[in-house]
């Protein structure tokens, strides 16, 4: 099972250095989502990373820098739902977000990964106003998308939570809250304590 890491919705002190860290430690992931952040701050924040890990990185808004930085995808969103007409499939990867079974029918076409969200109570605050996914939504939602597409659980997902994921139906974990929750720069190696508790416990139950 796949761990990926979203970030926070602004830019802030010690990021860079903290996703450093965790590509480090063997993060395949990450997803920069910036929808309040200022296209200037998420360029500083790119150039701020290690290049050897662009080829890890997906863009959430700023789609256009993907071809700058030589990213390896885009993700699909109410933001930004379609694809530009760049886009390369053959080189590139998009995921996509499914909060409903309408966004998974509108989104999943071109995806290789969906966001299924929100799974557990959430602990950022950006999803605190959403209901969680009924399991006749999370059933309806699998039978839209392409059994081509990697479904990723979202929402609420800790080292704890993790461990009542339903059974067979998700290929992997994005999170958000339980990383970055009361970070600062004067602990930079706390997101990647907590990435390596949560790779831990998807070890430990053979997930």
């Amino acid at each position: 099972m796949e761990v990926r890491v979203l970030t926070k919705e602004i830019c802030f002190d010690g990021e860079a250095e903290a996703i450093n860290h965790l590509f480090d430690a063997g993060l395949q992931w990450l997803h920069i989502r910036k929808p309040f952040a200022q296209e200037s701050e998420v360029k500083e924040l790119l150039s701020q990373l290690d290049n050897q890990y662009y080829n890890r990185i997906i863009l959430h808004d700023y789609h256009h820098l993907t071809r700058e930085f030589n990213l390896i995808g885009i993700h699909l969103n109410a933001r930004n739902p379609g694809l530009p007409h760049w886009f390369d499939k053959q080189s590139m990867i998009c995921t996509c977000v499914c909060h409903s079974l309408y966004e998974a029918k509108h989104f999943h076409q071109s995806a290789s990964a969906a966001f299924i969200s929100p799974i557990f109570k959430p602990r950022s605050k950006f999803y605190d106003q959403r209901s969680q996914l009924t399991s006749d939504e999370l059933q309806a939602i699998k039978n839209a998308l392409l059994k081509t597409v990697n479904r990723i659980a979202l929402g609420g997902i800790s080292n704890q939570t993790i461990q009542q994921l339903p059974q067979n139906y998700f290929d992997g974990v994005a999170t958000l809250g339980f990383i970055w929750e009361d970070f600062t720069s004067a602990d930079i190696e706390l997101p990647t304590k907590r990435y390596l508790q949560l790779c831990q416990v998807i070890k430990q139950h053979q997930f």
